[in-house]
């Protein structure tokens, strides 16, 4: 079974105030005695409870974005206060119970200052936690914000007809007909079902804004392929990818994907098609 922060911060936090003050106080012999550790445990409970008690209270009248100088600022003096006033007056209540004499001023300083310390150290991990949690939580929605921006896109640019010739004649085809592209000597050649091809008046840079990108990729500086294209994957040296593309209407061949695009290839080539469909 295991303790809730809630419940272990104010045993943390006492026992280490109690073991830094009897440092201070006592460098050369530091009297650890049980009891106390037991009332600086039940000193930081309140200060714990009313620590996140003023976290959401300024939660809900302080925004993070807008007014973050007044929510810190807002919450170290209150945050303070509560302290001075526990250690202080609930402090002293308990040594008069005892019969124990006070402290100096100079040693309530020393205790105020510690307990004030170690509460904002708390605080600053409480807070980094809230900020780690907030962007881990944008992350997800980012992501899933750019798959649908990739999804809208792709079928946006389907609906686009992609104008290439055959000899003299100009024709036009939907993105989806092409199987894939070359460049050679600075000319686009588009290779399309039944054996069919045309020239592209552009660069494969021209011609893979018109495709969808999930469907399309740039493999190399002269090769755009087609994801139905790839026959099989494997792993070459220096981090480069092997990639077999089948081709129905010449042989089989193979094209080296370079150690800089390897992780962009894998993540385009392993997404998930079900989400396009």
């Amino acid at each position: 079974m295991t303790l809730s922060p809630r419940v272990l911060q104010p045993i943390l936090l006492g026992a280490i105030a109690n073991i830094i003050v009897n440092y201070i106080f006592n460098p050369d012999d530091p009297d650890f005695i049980l009891s106390e550790f037991v009332a600086a445990i039940l000193l930081f409970i309140p200060i714990t409870e009313i620590n996140h008690a003023i976290d959401r209270g300024l939660e809900k009248r302080f925004s993070w974005i807008k007014s973050l100088p007044k929510r810190l600022v807002s919450h170290l003096i209150l945050l303070l206060l509560s302290i001075v006033f526990i250690l202080n007056v609930v402090g002293n209540l308990y040594l008069w119970l005892r019969g124990d004499g006070f402290y100096t001023w100079q040693e309530y300083l020393i205790i105020n200052s510690v307990a004030f310390v170690l509460s904002l150290l708390l605080t600053g991990v409480t807070w980094m936690s809230f900020y780690f949690k907030r962007w881990k939580l944008a992350e997800m929605h980012l992501t899933q914000s750019e798959s649908n921006l990739d999804k809208i896109r792709s079928e946006i640019v389907l609906d686009q007809l992609i104008t290439m010739s055959q000899g003299k004649t100009e024709i036009k085809v939907r993105p989806e007909e092409i199987k894939s592209a070359t460049s050679k000597f600075g000319i686009v050649r588009i290779s399309l079902d039944e054996n069919k091809s045309g020239i592209f008046k552009g660069t494969l840079t021209d011609l893979l804004k018109l495709l969808p990108t999930y469907y399309y990729f740039l493999a190399t500086r002269s090769n755009i392929i087609h994801r139905d294209s790839v026959r099989s994957v494997s792993s070459s040296s220096y981090g480069k990818i092997v990639v077999e593309i089948k081709d129905d209407q010449h042989s089989d061949y193979e094209l080296i994907i370079s150690r800089q695009k390897a992780s962009t290839f894998r993540k385009w080539y392993n997404s998930d098609p079900s989400f396009f469909s």
